[in-house]
Parts: C-alpha cells; sequence; structure tokens
C-alpha cells in the first residue's frame, strides 16, 4: 500500500532510481503556496502496474507522475490523452473513480514542458536538433518540435523509426549541421555523474545550444564539457517546473479559473 496521507489528497511519483528527485519538495511548494492540503510521495519500490490496486487501497490517490523506467510499460492500464497516444509515453496519470471501478487517464506534461522551458531561453525558434536518445523522453521531445515545425533527428542504440540514427553513425559534419542538441537520455544523472552520451564532446561549437533534460546534477558532466567548447547550455531544471505545473493543473483544474501568481 502507498504511504498514508491522512486527510490529504494524495499524489506522487512512480520510478527507479528516486534519490535524485525534487518533485516531493516542488509540489509542496506548490501545495504551500496555494494552500492544498495535499501530499506528494515517492514510490520507488512500488509495482505501477498495480496501481489500480493502490489506488482502491488510497481513496485519496488523486494523480501521480511516472518516470524511467515506467513511461511506456503503463500504457496498456490507461485511457490516453492525444498527445500521450501521439508520443507514446506518459508521465502524468490522473486517478478517476466511481463506485463501481477505477481507471485513469494518461498524459504527456514533458512535451509541454520542454517546450515552455525551450521558448523561455530560446525565443527564435531553432532550425533544427538532434536529439540524443530515442526513448519516452525523445519522443516527447520530438513531439513538441515537430509540433512546431521543427526538424529533428532521434540517436540511440537501436532504430525505433526508419529516421533515427544510431550513436556510431554520428560524426562531426552531421552533428554541426544542427544548431539545438537535446539530451534526453540518463547518462549523467545522479547517482551515476560521472556517465555521457557515446557522443564527442569534441564536436560541439560556440554555435551549438545544448539542452538537457537531467537537471540533477545541474550541471551534469556532459553540460559542462559542452560549455568548455563555447556552447550554450541549459540544464532541465526549468523543464522540471514547467511539467510538474501542467502535472498540477490536470489534478487540480480549478487553479486554472484562479489564475494563481505560481511559486
Amino acid at each position: 500500500m502507498l504511504g498514508n496521507a491522512g486527510n490529504s489528497d494524495l499524489f506522487g511519483l512512480f520510478g527507479f532510481p528516486l534519490g535524485h528527485s525534487y518533485s516531493p519538495s516542488l509540489f509542496q511548494g506548490f501545495f504551500q503556496a496555494h494552500q492544498l492540503n495535499a501530499e506528494y510521495q515517492l514510490w520507488p519500490h512500488a509495482q505501477v502496474e498495480s496501481w489500480k490496486t493502490w489506488a482502491a487501497e488510497s481513496p485519496n490517490l488523486l494523480g501521480f507522475n511516472v518516470t524511467i523506467p515506467h513511461k511506456v510499460s503503463i500504457l496498456p492500464s490507461l485511457q490516453l490523452s492525444p498527445e500521450a497516444k501521439a508520443i507514446g509515453a506518459v508521465n502524468c496519470v490522473a486517478v478517476h473513480r466511481n463506485e463501481h471501478s477505477i481507471w485513469g487517464i494518461g498524459y504527456n506534461t514533458d512535451a509541454q514542458g520542454f517546450w515552455n522551458d525551450l521558448q523561455a531561453w530560446m525565443p527564435q525558434k531553432p532550425k533544427n536538433a538532434l536529439i540524443l536518445g530515442n526513448g519516452g523522453s525523445a519522443r516527447a521531445v520530438s513531439y513538441a518540435l515537430t509540433q512546431n515545425q521543427i526538424l529533428n533527428t532521434q540517436v540511440g542504440r537501436i532504430r525505433r523509426n526508419a529516421s533515427d540514427l544510431l550513436w556510431q553513425e554520428l560524426d562531426a559534419n552531421l552533428v554541426q549541421q544542427f544548431q539545438l542538441i537535446v539530451q534526453s537520455t540518463p547518462l549523467g544523472m545522479w547517482p551515476s555523474t560521472q556517465e555521457q552520451p557515446p557522443i564527442n564532446v569534441d564536436w560541439l561549437l560556440p554555435q551549438h545550444c545544448v539542452y538537457e533534460l537531467i537537471y540533477n546534477p545541474a550541471p551534469s558532466l556532459f553540460l559542462q564539457h559542452a560549455a568548455a567548447r563555447g556552447a550554450q547550455v541549459r540544464d532541465g531544471s526549468g523543464m522540471l517546473y514547467q511539467q510538474a505545473l501542467a502535472s498540477l493543473l490536470i489534478w487540480k483544474p480549478e487553479l486554472k479559473r484562479e489564475r494563481p501568481s505560481w511559486p
């Protein structure tokens, strides 16, 4: 059973590992600022596929977030919003119930969070983007870019789509054709802070804008090396805030009508 939240509305995060997560403090800030009686917990060892069982035992569970490695595996247990269906990955679930059943609607707020933060950093649209990785997070980034008419290419260990590149196909000339580089893999995330994506950082130049979804550590080793090469860099802290805010507005849509001043 999930942790007891008493009479509070309960939210939380399924994923592993979660020792790096800032989500509880971020959401508690939201809750306090808007006087919400709510609690946000971490569930690193819970089986996300059993979320309906947890929800039946925790009637105050209104929604939850999903991160690595569950963003795709949870799909069969959910109804999907249009963007989650298009992306093929979920990071936010709204729990619904009546006297007969419990069901969840899966959303993807990563795409919106990424795009909102990218606009704040790069008001002028990049002409194209190379996405490092081709998992669930990469698909959310690709969706956001494609929706805004920005050509993008994903690179990974295997081809998930015919247009994907393999890591070994990258070279300096190819990388330098892209203005925006988005690092969407978990390589370098706490606690494995010495890892980096398998791209030669010497190929990065001052013409590049390098955006990474990792927010702990910030900056990662990869971003440090990119900055040393003269590239403009941005970590995932802003995206974290934006996707969390989008999740909260899904769970608490009345806050949209209040036009709150966010902390």
